[in-house]
């Protein structure tokens, strides 16, 4: 048994060779393996070997390394700031509405600045009549018109609405701003993301059904996946009763963004009362010991947390994680996206429609 090999890591040749010299430094004998033997220096992809005997110790060093390697990255492109704006895009609808409600909640324990945003879309092709192009654009131009007239009274209503909401909850630090455009949604939301730069953006989402219109969920889905901020997704069914004790399900696929991503998270909830449970899901024998390392690193960058590590056992990600939440009575789900991570298996059709459009739970999404 001692003389099985395991591989612990695949990584580039350079990276490769760096980390072996650490294992070696440390006693562990350690393999090379899929080098490209014409050019060594230019090769991926290589598989980093130890034996089976030295598994624990050599996965402890291999999580420092990559704690170590992704350092320079977070200190180059994700130093992450006091959140001072919010972003919520809005359709009007009472899911939106909901995700106005954690939105005010957020902002006045952050003391952050909150935009309601509105892209009212308009789909000029079905009215299109050839034998009476003059007419077509007097239509056009008395539509739009008219929408975006509607917009407008709808925003200053969702205003004064939660401007409402906000004294009877006794908000202090209320500062809410409004804003409108016409396009495609999802494109107008992270255009203005980029332009807006909040620290988060909170969403609505609702169930879908063969009678529900699914416009505004696809436009959650792919804000989740194309903005480059936090986005925390509130469902329609979700029940807020303030900005309490909340617990956090932060679901770790053990990658080197974990680090990244817990920064982001710990910037945004450190004013609050929160209980974290930091979760995976899987069923290999160093699994324990990578997540005893993620233990330190928290215990280490941000003691004073309430934090709680869980390896779950299970076959099905979903209902290995709905069960967790359901026992714990989360809050929120936290995650991280990436290529090889775990939100690509919650990505699919019909996983997205099972956690993102009918989970009762608020999502929360960093971006590695």
């Amino acid at each position: 048994m001692t003389n099985e090999v395991v591989t612990i890591a695949t990584l580039t040749y350079s990276r490769a060779e760096l980390l072996k010299s650490q294992l070696e430094a440390s006693g562990i004998e350690c393999f090379l393996s899929n080098i490209n033997v014409i050019r060594s220096a230019i090769g991926t992809g290589v598989k980093v070997k130890v034996r089976k005997s030295d598994m624990n110790n050599a996965l402890r060093i291999v999580l420092l390394h990559d704690e170590e390697y992704g350092k320079d990255e977070l200190e180059t492109h994700d130093i992450v700031e006091d959140i001072t704006k919010v972003l919520v895009p809005v359709d009007f609808s009472d899911y939106s509405k909901k995700a106005c409600l954690y939105a005010l909640g957020i902002a006045d324990r952050l003391q952050a600045e909150i935009t309601f945003m509105h892209s009212y879309y308009f789909d000029m092709m079905p009215l299109v009549n050839f034998s009476e192009p003059y007419t077509y654009q007097i239509n056009a131009s008395q539509s739009i018109t008219d929408i975006k007239n509607r917009a407008e009274e709808e925003m200053l209503g969702l205003k004064e609405e939660m401007l409402r909401e906000a004294h009877e909850k006794q908000y202090e630090n209320i500062n809410l701003k409004t804003y409108l455009t016409h396009g495609i949604p999802d494109k107008e939301i992270i255009a203005y993301s980029k332009e807006y730069n909040p620290g988060v953006i909170i969403m609505g989402t609702k169930i879908h059904s063969e009678n529900s219109n699914q416009f505004f969920g696809n436009v959650t889905a792919t804000v989740l996946e194309e903005a480059k901020v936090p986005v925390l997704t509130i469902p329609g069914k979700s029940n807020f009763s303030g900005v309490n004790k909340t617990n956090i399900l932060y679901a770790t696929d053990f990658d080197k963004s974990d680090f990244i991503a817990i920064r982001k998270l710990m910037t945004l909830i450190y004013l609050f009362d929160v209980k974290i449970y930091c979760v995976h899901i899987g069923n290999k024998e160093w699994d324990s010991v990578i997540l005893n390392n993620l233990k330190n690193h928290i215990d280490e960058h941000y003691s004073g947390y309430d934090v709680e590590y869980t390896l779950i056992e299970a076959d099905n990600i979903l209902k290995g994680l709905q069960s967790f939440i359901d026992n714990k009575s989360i809050d929120i789900i936290s995650m991280t996206t990436h290529k090889r991570n775990l939100i690509t298996k919650f990505l699919r059709p019909s996983l997205t429609k099972k956690m993102l459009f009918h989970s009762n739970t608020p999502l929360l999404v960093f971006h590695a």
